[in-house]
């Protein structure tokens, strides 16, 4: 038992044998020091996870110290604590992106990469950044279909200006545009060429 990192079976001894006779009580004394140590060492395993930054981190470690009974109990509830704090920051943060206006493609997609591997307690925030991200997408799709449909090289180079760090949600959209330019450029060009022919 002295030697025993199982803290049921350590708890359970002290408990059987804190009446025996007084000779034992030397060794039930060592025995309760090292159900103290334990509990000691869990403490100090439940105070790191204060400092986690994702509850999936915390969801995986905390059903370990229900063994200890209520021996733990303060120690787990500010984990609970801290756990509750970082869902409800997160939530917080997301809401407000879903709320601006003005967020970004990008900044949409950092924040869905930061919390993509948080616990399903943020799925709601989690879809609906989602689909202001797919809303901003299809937006941007249909300003440079118009541009594409059209032979203003300024609202092509407005599209490619505002669009241009979308790469990777935009390319396809963004190389047609900018041949498209192109095209234009060079129509332009020989209108001004055959009028200029024209006039000689």
């Amino acid at each position: 038992l002295m030697k025993s990192s199982d803290y049921r079976v350590v708890d359970e001894g002290v408990a059987k044998y804190e009446s025996y006779p007084e000779e034992t009580a030397e060794a039930w004394k060592v025995l309760q020091n090292h159900k103290d140590k334990l509990e000691e060492d869990a403490k100090e395993k439940l105070r790191a996870l204060l400092g986690e930054e994702n509850p999936k981190a915390i969801d995986k470690v905390l059903p370990d110290f229900v063994k200890y009974g209520t021996a733990l109990d303060d120690q787990r509830e500010e984990v609970k604590d801290r756990r509750a704090a970082l869902v409800k920051n997160a939530t917080t943060e997301m809401q407000n992106m879903i709320d601006d206006g003005a967020a970004t493609i990008t900044q949409l997609t950092e924040m869905l990469e930061r919390y993509m591997m948080w616990p399903s307690d943020i799925d709601t925030p989690m879809e609906a950044l989602k689909k202001k991200k797919q809303d901003k997408i299809e937006d941007a799709e249909k300003k440079m279909k118009a541009a594409l449909s059209g032979s203003d090289v300024e609202q092509v180079d407005l599209c490619l200006k505002e669009f241009e760090a979308y790469e990777k949600e935009l390319g396809s959209l963004l190389k047609r545009l900018a041949s498209h330019r192109g095209y234009l450029q060079d129509t332009i060009f020989d209108r001004v060429k055959a009028a200029m022919h024209f006039k000689k």
